[in-house]
């Protein structure tokens, strides 16, 4: 049976670098694999988050050396600092790429993204997979990391990446009509549609 991950089309800042980065690698008929083995490299942060994370990071720096060196009454001042750790952690929590070991075997499907588990249906696949499928969408959450990673092993064979709207990842439409990047891969357990 075929399989179809749908995330939802969540509006993540690593899909232009992502898709530039696959269609690289594809070039004019060539082929991309993908391993979900966990990598060398850990980064706390994602490297596609920096520039979003760094500016964030940086402006709180600003605005708590303000509230305790300018700042009066105190009241001011301890508001200010504190929507500035506040907002500091939560870009920090939004933005962490923790390293993680997954389970390994050829005949595994690993969950791209962190999240709930939102729908499960039967679908017709058409883009890729040609063929009735079952389709998992996951929600993420603010709170959850919002790195997404290869569900299974395999050679990449279909990459689209589709310019569109940022509606709300829990409205219906989402899935359709958000910006979103479309990786299809050939594992040896069979052939895997996936949405970022």
């Amino acid at each position: 049976a075929a399989h179809v991950a749908d995330l939802a089309g969540l509006g993540y800042r690593s899909k232009g670098a992502m898709f530039d980065r696959m269609r690289e690698l594809l070039g004019d008929g060539g082929e991309f694999t993908a391993d979900n083995s966990k990598g060398e490299y850990a980064f706390v942060i994602t490297k596609y988050g920096y520039d979003v994370f760094f500016t964030i990071s940086t402006i709180c720096l600003v605005l708590a050396v303000i509230s305790i060196v300018f700042l009066e009454p105190k009241f001011f001042r301890y508001a200010l600092l504190t929507t500035a750790v506040v907002t500091f952690c939560f870009t920090l929590n939004f933005f962490r790429d923790p390293d993680r070991a997954t389970p390994s075997g050829d005949n595994l499907v690993i969950s791209p993204a962190d999240g709930k588990v939102i729908l499960i249906k039967e679908v017709n696949e058409t883009e890729f997979l040609h063929a009735e499928a079952t389709q998992i969408s996951i929600f993420m959450s603010p709170l959850n990391v919002h790195v997404n990673r290869n569900p299974t092993s395999g050679t990449v064979r279909h990459v689209r990446y589709v310019s569109g709207e940022f509606f709300a990842a829990f409205e219906d439409k989402a899935s359709e009509k958000n910006e979103q990047t479309i990786i299809g891969i050939e594992s040896r357990r069979g052939k895997i549609l996936f949405k970022q």
